[in-house]
């Protein structure tokens, strides 16, 4: 059962990023300093691991995937939470936090300033994209499965990032390292560029090849099975607890921390896909 372990690392991870979201002030740091701590301390003590594993009951690696979003889904509800100010008490979640465990939330709230938000967003970020981006992409890849490329929809609505489903499978592994390709970086491309042209160029492509699936069947372009729509429809579903929470203070964190998530994204394609030809 050990070697099914190492796999939960994802969702442990998330862990210390709500409770430090939670408990305010500078505790809001402490999920981006244990993922950092974790993924750099980490691949230097433990090394790479060349072992061949046998996993009789993939079931349980499949779960760990799937723990991804409601684990997500905590750290952006205690987010959200923490945006409120006063009296404002999303859900009455802290409400029921002080009577069943006597944790008093506000407090934190309280003493938490717009800065100590900075190492939330940047942690939640990082935790969406390099933790829930991996988890989302193996999932678009099971393309049999409509259950499990919504499920990866969800955790890259997070991201506001709606194109991933659509042009990553039908896009980039057709034209991948050619010209065709806007997430792959061509030479003399720096990576602040390429953040702009990928994002510019997916979202394009994701956009015209919806158009033609959806016009090869006939269905209007404003039909909610145009999955591009539906992804936006997605992710302004997840803003509502921000703005009820924190109105447009509450809308900034939830945009900063989906821009960050979608800058690990680029970042990522940059390095990991290039046009190396003159």
């Amino acid at each position: 059962m050990t070697k099914y372990l190492k796999y939960s690392a994802t969702a442990m991870l998330m862990i210390p990023l709500a409770l430090g979201i939670l408990a305010g002030g500078a505790w809001m740091w402490l999920g981006l300093v244990t993922i950092s701590f974790v993924m750099v301390a980490g691949d230097s003590m433990l090394g790479d691991d060349i072992s061949q594993h046998n996993f009789n009951n993939k079931n349980v690696l499949n779960f760990l995937l799937y723990l991804t979003l409601p684990m997500l889904l905590i750290v952006i509800f205690s987010l959200a939470w923490m945006t409120g100010s006063g009296d404002t008490d999303l859900f009455g979640f802290g409400l029921f936090m002080q009577e069943t465990l006597g944790l008093d939330l506000f407090s934190g709230r309280e003493n938490t300033a717009t800065y100590h938000f900075i190492g939330a967003v940047i942690g939640t970020g990082l935790a969406v994209m390099g933790f829930g981006g991996t988890v989302a992409h193996e999932l678009f890849h099971r393309i049999d499965s409509a259950f499990e490329v919504i499920y990866g929809r969800w955790i890259m609505a997070i991201a506001w990032n709606a194109d991933f489903s659509i042009e990553h499978v039908y896009g980039h592994h057709e034209n991948v390292a050619t010209e065709c390709d806007p997430a792959s970086a061509q030479r003399g491309d720096n990576v602040y560029s390429f953040i702009v042209t990928s994002t510019v160029g997916s979202h394009k492509s994701a956009w015209e090849l919806e158009t033609k699936r959806l016009k090869a069947r006939g269905i209007n372009i404003l039909s909610p099975k145009n999955q591009m729509l539906s992804g936006y429809l997605m992710s302004l579903f997840l803003m509502i607890p921000f703005w009820i929470s924190g109105g447009a203070f509450g809308l900034l964190i939830f945009i900063s921390q989906a821009a960050f998530a979608k800058v690990v994204l680029e970042a990522i394609n940059y390095v990991e896909e290039k046009i190396v030809s003159p």
